[in-house]
């Protein structure tokens, strides 16, 4: 609670006076970073080692690969941009509803063209898969790049420095995502399955963000794409 907090940075300014509030805010901001990493380490030590085991090496090397091409393919959607929009908001506060829709229409569309790529690729044979299943992998591992624009809203509590709530979101859906997953080993499922699974908790993660930085008042109002706006981007990426 907002009592709760003034209290703790009461507390830490008689101990460090040096420390400024937004100081303080930067340490509590990092701590949340670190434990997200922890939790993520942990879960790729224990977790991960369970699925490798169960799927085995072609399996595991096609979600693996699956997972690549959905890496590369991201980097054409964000284009750079999150660094510069971080300092857009914090900067031009009264342009932030520019700046956050401009780049989510930018991303969307990206998104559902790299998606259609995609599909064309596996269809015309561009990119090889020996079977249905592998190119149902594939497209599954591949739908979140369609949601990746719901994604600007990390970029709002960035802005603000309140990284726990990515963290918090993050974290609750990951311990699901194992759960999951422990699940998908026990009952015997395929390879889609936890391609599914994989896909699911990437897009509820963007779409939590976007309901809560809603929630929090954070989510700026509507603005149409503002083409001045994505060259500036374009430039200073």
């Amino acid at each position: 609670s907002r009592k709760t907090t003034v209290t703790r940075i009461s507390i830490l300014r008689q101990k460090f006076p040096s420390l400024t509030p937004y100081r303080i805010q930067m340490l509590e901001n990092l701590s949340w970073l670190v434990a997200d990493k922890a939790i993520q380490i942990l879960n790729a030590f224990i977790v991960t080692a369970l699925v490798a085991r169960y799927l085995g090496p072609a399996k595991l090397g096609l979600l693996a690969y699956a997972g690549s091409l959905l890496a590369i393919a991201s980097s054409f959607v964000t284009l750079g941009f999150d660094a510069v929009i971080v300092r857009e908001f914090v900067t031009h506060p009264c342009e932030r509803a520019t700046y956050f829709w401009t780049t989510s229409i930018t991303r969307l569309c990206i998104g559902v063209f790299l998606y259609f790529v995609m599909g064309t690729c596996l269809l015309t044979g561009a990119i090889t898969s020996s079977s249905a299943s592998e190119s149902a992998v594939i497209l599954v591992c591949f739908i979140p790049i369609v949601f990746s624009s719901v994604d600007t809203a990390r970029l709002l509590f960035q802005a603000e420095v309140r990284q726990k709530w990515v963290v918090w979101i993050s974290n609750l859906l990951t311990i699901v995502t194992a759960v999951s997953m422990v699940a998908l080993v026990v009952s015997g499922a395929s390879v889609v399955a936890f391609a599914a699974v994989n896909a699911s908790s990437a897009t509820l993660i963007s779409l939590s963000l976007l309901v809560l930085a809603k929630k929090q008042k954070l989510l700026p109002m509507f603005s149409s794409f503002n083409i001045d706006v994505f060259l500036k981007l374009s430039r200073e990426c």
